[in-house]
């Protein structure tokens, strides 16, 4: 059985509206070539990264049989909060390097967090000062930090979009609303109006005979 860590975290998204297709959150779905558009991109850092939680994970035979650590830990995305796993691929993904992986500051970049995914579970954790394991290796690097501040940027963008949409649907609820005030209130008028002219006994339209007409 799947586990989800946060409410609302579904695997599969919305609609991309310019190509007609779902937005997949799976990182193991992408290719290392693959560009995201704006859209995609908003999406996606909206949900934040898909952290899968298994009640068992898959385990890699070839580690199993020599005794090496073979398998996934959950509580490795209690260590690192862009870390993300793919049960497609039985894999680690960066959450940000996949997304903005590419620009200044990156010295060099492979598609291991990107689209292959990294696996060698027997790794991932760190044996001491002298030998960093792959996660404090990448999660530590220059590379990812930038990745990471370019992923802050766009989210601090997305967020000043997001305010400014909102702003202008607040503008424009409040606009309506003082329509229908207006409108209430010509209601009101007409309501009153017809009411006096049924208690003074008058007619609702002009009599044209009486103006010659």
């Amino acid at each position: 059985m799947i586990l989800e860590r946060e409410i609302n975290r579904n695997k599969l998204t919305i609609i991309d509206s310019e190509k007609d297709k779902l937005i997949e959150r799976n990182s193991g779905y992408y290719d290392v070539n693959h560009k995201f558009n704006e859209e995609q991109l908003r999406y996606l850092v909206s949900v934040y990264p898909l952290q899968v939680d298994l009640q068992q994970y898959p385990k890699n035979k070839e580690l199993y049989a020599d005794g090496k650590t073979c398998l996934f830990a959950a509580t490795r995305f209690d260590e690192h909060s862009y870390l993300e796993y793919s049960v497609k691929k039985d894999a680690a993904f960066c959450f940000t390097w996949r997304l903005f992986a590419e620009g200044s500051g990156d010295a060099k970049y492979t598609d291991a967090w990107i689209s292959n995914g990294a696996s060698m579970w027997h790794k991932m954790k760190s044996q001491g000062v002298k030998k960093k394991g792959k996660l404090e290796q990448h999660f530590l690097s220059t590379t990812h930090k930038a990745s990471v501040d370019r992923y802050l940027n766009f989210k601090a963008k997305k967020l000043n979009i997001d305010l400014m949409l909102e702003g202008n649907q607040r503008k424009e609820k409040q606009e309506q609303e003082m329509i229908l005030q207006l409108n209430k209130q010509v209601i009101i008028i007409l309501l009153d109006s017809a009411r006096y002219l049924v208690r003074q006994g008058l007619a609702f339209r002009r009599d044209l005979s009486n103006e010659g007409l």
